[in-house]
């Protein structure tokens, strides 16, 4: 076998060596500098343990600051930019983060389930969508990992997980930076970074942003009103973090994060009728009531808090990791798109009047703490080992009213309650000096509880003799293992693995109802990969190909009179594709990055989806079979294309230009692109982004600036197909700014 590896290995280097050497042959023709700055190894925790990312039996994308700077990517939704395969969607407000990787993810999971893309910042697991996008300040990394990650990852991470790690402080010294910002539509930004060594062993580090931004949807209805958008209204967040290291062997580092969003950025724009009739509307034109005090449904904000403790001796690093998060979502939102008031949703709320309560709206309170053990013997065997346990207390009250309900303003109260322990180990055995086996397992075992309460107008509108209260309990366990065998071949590296991922089930919440319990969703994959970094290393290229089968997909669907979202079960789903991304950097004055996947993730069954028909002249709920059609946001293609050129100025100035493009193939946002009209379905688009560096010869004044969507293309972050009808929501135009930062 070995010999086999070996010589495919060989032929792979020799091809891609002389393609490197052909190209910087011909940078040297040009007579252009090409004295190169050798790139520093890329280390990332994919397997729970620092590793070259080019050893890495698995498919992940990492983005160092640089990188995330050099690409204008300030927040994790924007990603895809730079991802192939990576889909994120803007669902509603309250800064959800959708991700489908692969074709796997969760269009919105309400506060009895879960989304199929894990997210970690800090180490710290968020167990709710709401508040999950994070913004890019003082990052030391992210990592895209993509495939399923149940062994070492956990529970709902089905599709892949993202990683964020933020920047701990610094003993040796006092940093930082101070950054402003303004651009069209009203754009404006601030940040800075303060690092502060307070003794020998004790520093702090203190981060804080504030962001503002007019909308760019226009409501004809009431012209007076102000112009609404994703992205729309204020952004603000804190963090602090306070390292005590006594000794070389041992760290702790606390936290404590805050950030809010008052946007007004939830939009109803109805562009079909729910006799499916074109309204006509603009592109960016709505006709939708008035927004209601809380922002029009994007009032959010979170709290974490955590401390991390990390311990090493000898060949063995201890460490754990304890965090509270608090997720809080207010206000309310047009469900009809139309300027009478005929169906709205309001979360109920001390904070706002028209919504009076006594609860926080939607809120989700999440306590969990991970221990992990690490050998880093150096030898043929080390071993990754851990605990992880997790306590949710999650509560979405509601109310809705408006025209349809005649003077009812039905209100329900939905409570759900997560219990959930698991145990791992994750071990690799090297068979020979290039031959490595690596084997896990994962054993999860969880218990939920969901409440129900109503109001006497809930019954009414359920058609009274229902009860007031409801109550249901479900338990699941797991065992979700891994096996890789990888191959390192000097400049080359392969890989095959067997990954099993496990998605807990759960209720649908919020609901006027006790509805039947969701099946956990379960997704087997094979993939097998290669990883080339060219002499010197220029050049890094990765390929994978994969196949998954994904049994009992939880699918999103917008219910009857439009006004949430609930989930059901899909019977069956196989994905398969293959993905290529390569990084090459011929000297010091360019880089490219690009990437392109190919997916095919369609339906293997599903009889029975909910979608919506045009039947007796109405779009009405129904019940099609899909099976062989496309899975929720799964573009069959994918593609990224980023090029840098940096140069120098007389005087001892320096700059830096980034051009950067996104393709995405046709996708639908619901499954079968909604029903009969097809209208929830994204067209292929091109996005064209570029940027720009200016650094004074100090290199601490730096003068940036940038233009998104430069070929002010229209496309959607969200359609929805309803009752009342066809609901899109336009992404963002041109937008262009600049910015300059002072660092010390």
């Amino acid at each position: 076998m070995e010999k086999i590896i070996a010589t495919a290995a060989r032929t792979f280097v020799a091809v891609l060596s002389t393609y490197s050497m052909a190209t910087q042959a011909q940078v040297a023709a040009t007579g252009e500098n090409t004295e190169r700055v050798v790139p520093e190894e890329v280390v990332v925790t994919a397997q729970r343990r620092a590793e070259d990312i080019q050893r890495v039996p698995i498919s992940v994308a990492a983005y160092s600051p640089q990188l995330l700077k050099r690409l204008e990517i300030k927040s994790t939704d924007q990603l895809q930019f730079a991802t192939p395969g990576f889909v994120n969607t803007q669902t509603a407000g309250d800064g959800i983060a959708a991700v489908y990787i692969r074709g796997v993810g969760t269009g919105y999971s309400g506060p009895g389930l879960e989304g199929s893309v894990a997210f970690y910042v800090d180490d710290v697991y968020l167990q709710t969508q709401t508040s999950s996008a994070q913004e890019t300040i003082d990052i030391a990394q992210i990592q895209v990992l993509k495939g399923p990650q149940g062994t070492l990852y956990g529970r709902n991470a089905t599709g892949g997980a993202v990683l964020v790690t933020t920047n701990d402080p610094k003993l040796d010294r006092t940093e930082g930076y101070i950054k402003v910002g303004y651009g069209n539509l009203n754009w404006m930004r601030e940040e800075s970074v303060l690092n502060t060594p307070i003794s020998s062993t004790l520093a702090n580090r203190f981060v804080q942003f504030y962001q503002y931004r007019d909308g760019y949807v226009r409501n004809s209805a009431f012209p007076d009103q102000r112009e609404s958008g994703v992205g729309a209204g204020d952004t603000w967040g804190v963090r602090d973090k306070l390292l005590w290291q006594p000794t070389d062997a041992f760290k702790a580092v606390l936290t404590g994060e805050y950030s809010r969003r008052a946007g007004y950025g939830s939009i109803h724009s109805l562009r079909y009728n729910g006799d499916g009739t074109p309204t006509n509307l603009g592109f960016y034109e709505t006709r939708q009531s008035r927004n209601r005090e809380g922002g029009g449904g994007e009032d959010s904000d979170a709290l974490l808090a955590s401390l991390r403790t990390e311990y090493s001796w000898s060949t063995w690093t201890l460490s754990n990791t304890l965090a509270y998060r608090r997720a809080r979502s207010f206000g309310c939102t047009d469900n009809d798109g139309v300027p009478e008031e005929q169906l709205y949703f309001c979360l109920v709320s001390r904070r706002y009047s028209p919504n009076p309560g006594t609860t926080d709206g939607k809120a989700d309170r999440t306590i969990t703490n991970e221990f992990r053990i690490v050998s880093e013997t150096g030898g043929p065997l080390d071993v990754t080992a851990g605990a992880f346990f997790e306590r949710n207390h999650a509560r979405f009250a509601g109310r809705i009213g408006g025209s349809f309900f005649g003077p009812l303003t039905p209100t329900f109260d939905n409570r759900d309650d997560l219990t959930a322990y698991s145990v791992f180990v994750d071990a690799y055995y090297k068979l020979t000096s290039n031959l490595k086996l690596t084997a896990g397992v994962r054993y999860t075992d969880e218990e939920k509880e969901h409440r129900l309460w109503l109001d006497a107008d809930a019954v009414a509108l359920m058609g009274g003799g229902v009860p007031t209260t409801g109550r249901d309990t479900a338990s699941f366990n797991n065992f979700s293992p891994r096996v890789v065998l990888s191959y390192d071949a000097d400049a080359v590296s392969y890989y095959a693995s067997f990954n099993r991922g496990f998605k807990s089930g759960g209720f649908n919440s919020p609901s006027l109802s006790i509805d039947p319990l969701l099946k956990p969703e379960t997704i087997t994959a094979f993939e097998v990969g290669a990883k080339y970094r060219s002499a010197g290393g220029a050049l890094n290229l990765n390929t994978a190909v994969f196949h998954y089968d994904w049994k009992n997909q939880q699918v999103a669907f917008i219910t009857g009179g439009g006004a949430g979202i609930l989930q059901q079960n899909a019977a069956k789903a196989e994905i398969y594709g293959a993905e290529v991304t390569a990084d090459y950097s011929p000297s010091a004055a360019w880089h490219l990055n690009a990437g392109a996947a190919y997916t095919h993730a369609r339906y293997s069954s599903f009889p029975n989806a909910a979608v919506y028909d045009l039947i007796g002249g109405f779009l009405t709920a129904n019940a099609a079979d899909l099976k062989d059609e496309r899975l929720p946001q799964a573009p069959d293609i994918t593609g990224n294309l980023n090029l840098t050129r940096e140069f120098d100025l007389p005087g001892g100035y320096s700059g830096s230009v980034t051009a950067g493009a996104r393709y995405t193939s046709t996708y639908d946002f619901t499954a079968g692109g909604g029903g009969e009209l097809a209208a929830s379905r994204q067209r292929p688009f091109t996005l064209v982004n570029l940027s720009g560096k200016f650094y004074w010869p100090n290199q601490k004044l730096e003068l940036g600036w940038f233009v998104t969507n430069l070929l002010d293309r229209e496309y959607y972050s969200l359609i929805s197909t309803g009752n009342p009808g066809v609901y899109m929501t336009p992404a963002e135009p041109r937008v262009y700014g600049a910015t300059l930062q002072y660092s010390f």
